[in-house]
Order: structure tokens, then sequence, then C-alpha cells
């Protein structure tokens, strides 16, 4: 068996083509095996702030890349032309409520004055009455006794006469004028006693407050009894106005709350964030539930990255990769957090950077530094947008192991190119070399002889 040397020209030629091939392996491999990512980004959340009202933007916005603290003024909203109908028409109302009550508590002051002085002077002249009475009942008592007394002395008058007609002494038209004296003088005294019966009688009812001989009495009651139902249908109007009085005073200040919520809106930062992008000026108009300009929280940004299909159920949540921002910076941890498939790219409203569109056979993957403040100070947007590689790892060793691999089967590969060409080499010297004579190659029918093999070293 004959060895050949091999030329240096073999080994460069195929040193150049591993080299080639390990380079495209280098560059290609991670892309073919989808380890690798270059259709990646920075992403953070949008913060959208809002304007509740229509207006015209008071002062200058912050402008890109400002860093806001909590409670800092981003704008003030200020609309002159705010509806405010409905608090005028309570401001009427309460002011036309304070002057009805104003008005009608004197009213009812006079009222129930005007009723204790009524009360008070009937009072009197009750007491005064129920006195006069009890003099005319005595002045009636008087008279009782005197017509009594006169009677009694008509029938002694009448007794005597009779007397002197029987002794002759006096006619009987003298005894007939005394019978009808003494009768007369029996009446005054029933009259006297009746007259003070009645007076008794209305001295009794003076007492319990009824007049009847004075008309003017029975009126004053009926005009206390007047003036006490109006005192208390004031009363019931001022209780029912006061409650709503109360009310109005409890709801304008809440509707004149609303109304400047309304006409003026005070926005201010609700977190440490970066101006991203500012949607006003000063100056200018901005409609109601209109963006006003848009923040990103550093502390919460993402990687968003898109691997083929066929890599989804490899690149599980809780995977470790390294991200490295393109064009510079350092390496950097991550781990993914979900995984999603098609549709994952309609998420744009709610990032500030446009999320990797995906296609057919591919799937969005996010994942978060494991140093959330990591690349913090790259820039003024905390690197928000820009693009970066996110390599995770390989199922055969990563690259060092794929380089290893690769390098062994380029090796083998070239060992056994050139002991199959060596092989040649020997066949071809041997076939030229004079044969040792055949005993058969005289007959023709047989075909030439078979040449040895000859086995590779």
């Amino acid at each position: 068996m004959r060895l050949t040397a091999v030329r240096p020209g073999h080994v460069l030629r195929i040193c150049f083509g591993g080299a080639l091939l390990l380079t495209a392996f280098w560059i290609y491999a991670p892309n073919l095996l989808g380890n690798r990512s270059l259709d990646a980004v920075i992403n953070a959340r949008a913060i959208q702030i809002l304007s509740p009202i229509e207006g015209v933007v008071t002062g200058t916005a912050p402008p890109a890349a400002t860093l806001l603290q909590p409670g800092d003024l981003i704008v003030d909203i200020r609309n002159a032309a705010a509806e405010q109908t409905f608090l005028t028409q309570l401001r009427t109302e309460k002011q036309s409520l304070q002057e009805r009550v104003s008005s009608l508590e004197p009213l009812r002051d006079q009222l129930e004055a005007q009723r204790d002085r009524m009360r008070h002077d009937l009072e009197r002249t009750r007491a005064a009455a129920v006195e006069r009475l009890q003099i005319m009942v005595k002045e009636a008592e008087a008279d009782v006794r005197a017509a009594r007394a006169a009677a009694k002395e008509a029938e002694r008058e009448v007794a005597r006469q009779r007397w002197l007609l029987a002794s002759g002494h006096v006619s009987q038209a003298l005894l007939d004028k005394m019978i009808n004296a003494s009768d007369k003088a029996r009446a005054e005294a029933e009259r006297a006693q009746l007259v003070t019966e009645r007076t008794r009688h209305d001295l009794l009812t003076a007492k319990s407050g009824i007049l009847p001989d004075r008309p003017e009495f029975s009126f004053a009651l009926q005009r206390i009894d007047e003036t006490a139902t109006r005192s208390a249908e004031l009363s019931a109007q001022l209780r029912e106005q006061k409650s709503r009085l109360a009310d109005l005073e409890r709801v304008v200040p809440l509707e004149e709350a609303r109304a400047r919520e309304r006409s003026t809106a005070h926005l201010v930062s609700p977190i440490r964030a970066i101006v991203w992008r500012p949607a006003t000026f000063a100056g200018g108009w901005v409609g109601a539930d209109k963006p006003v300009t848009t923040l990103i929280d550093c502390t919460d940004r993402v990687i968003q990255a898109k691997l083929p299909g066929r890599r989804f159920e490899t690149v599980e949540p809780g995977t470790v990769a390294t991200v490295r921002v393109l064009g510079g910076g350092r390496d950097m941890r991550a781990i993914v957090q979900d995984r999603r498939g098609m549709g994952a790219s309609e998420q744009n409203d709610r990032f500030a950077a446009p999320v990797p569109a995906i296609i057919r056979d591919e799937f969005l993957v996010t994942l978060t530094l494991a140093d959330p403040a990591g690349w913090g100070d790259g820039n003024a947007f905390c690197n928000v947008g820009r693009s970066v590689e996110v390599t995770f790892e390989s199922s055969i060793g990563g690259f060092a192991s794929m380089i290893q691999t690769a390098s062994r089967w380029l090796g083998t590969t070239a060992r056994a190119e050139v002991s199959d060409r060596d092989g040649a080499q020997a066949r071809t010297m041997d076939s030229a070399a004079p044969q040792p004579p055949d005993p058969s190659a005289g007959d023709s029918r047989r075909g030439p002889p078979l040449a040895e093999p000859i086995s590779s070293p």
C-alpha cells in the first residue's frame, strides 16, 4: 500500500473552504435554527394623558424627553364657554328662596305678635266684663231685696186698709187701689229676681270666655283663630323653603365644582415618567377625551421579538435570553414573560414604539430585563424604540458547542476527502504497472482480469 503526501495547496483550499463554511454557519445558523431574532425592539407602555374637557391650552406643555415627577404640571386647559345653565338655575332658585324666607319670617313674626296682642286685649276685655257683671249681679240682688221689701210693705198696707174698711173709715176704692199696688210690688220683686239670675248667668259665661252681648269679642276670637291658621301656614312654607334652601346650599357648591371641572382642567403627571410624544401647544384648542401628551415609564419596559413558529414550544415563559442593542451597548439578560401568535401586533395603541409585525408561522415573544434599570441612562427615552438583538440558548449547547461540532465535522470531512484522493492515485499507478501472465488470458470468452482491490490507509 502506497501513501501520497498531502500538498500544501490542498490543505489551504480545504482550510479556506472550511473557514467560509464556518463563517456562513456563524452568521446564518442562529437565524435558521431560530435561536436569534434581529427583528426586536425595546418597548414601554404608553400612558396617554387625555383632556377631560374641551378648551384652550394655557402655558407650554413639556417638550419630548422631559422627565416628570409625580404631580408635575403638564398643561392647564380652560373653557370660558362651558355650559353653566343648570348652575345658573340653581343659583337663581337659591337667591329666590333666600328672599322668600327673609320676607316670610318677619310676616310670620308679625302675625304671631298680632295674635298675642289680640289675646292679651281679649283677656283684658273679658276680665273687665266679668268685673262689670259681678257689679251688676250685686246691683240686681240689691234691687231684688228692695222689691221684696216694697211688696211686703204693700201687703201690710192692704191689710191695714181692709181693717179700716171694716170700721168704715176708708172706701172700697181705696182698698182696691192698695191691692193693685201690692200686686205691682210683688211683680217688681219677681222681675228683679229674674234680672239677678240673668246677670249671674252672664257672669258665668263671661268667666268661661263667652260674651254673648259683645259681638266684637266674638269677632276678636275669630280673628285670633284666623291669625293662628295663617301663622301655621307660613311656618309650614318656611320649613319647606328652608329645607329646599339647605339642599341648594349643599348642591350648589358641588355643581360649582363640576362647572370648574368642565371649564378648567389641571393635568399633572400620575407617575415618574418621560414625555414621549406631546400632542398640544400653548394656545391650541383640544377636544374632550383627546390626547394631550403621551408618557412612558422606564421602569416598565419590555422587549418584543418575533420568532419562527417552530420555536414556539422551546421558548417557554421563564426562558433566559441575551439582549444587545444594535449598534453598541452591553449585553443584558432578559426573561421570557409570554408568547403570542397572530394578532399580537394589534397592541400598537398600548405601546410607545411599533410592535414587530408577525405573519403566518411566526409568533411574538415578550421579555423583561432581569435588571429593570438596565439601559436606563442610554438616552433621554431609556432606549425605548431602539432595535435589539435577542439570542436564545441553543438546544445543542450554544455557539461554542456549535462551533466545536462544526469543526469536528469539517475535519472528518477533510480527512475522508484526502484519503479518497490518495486511494484514487494509488489505483491509477497500479493499473499502469506490467501485469503477470494469466493462464486464462487465451480464453477469448473470458473478460480481462479483475484488479485486486487496494485498501485505503
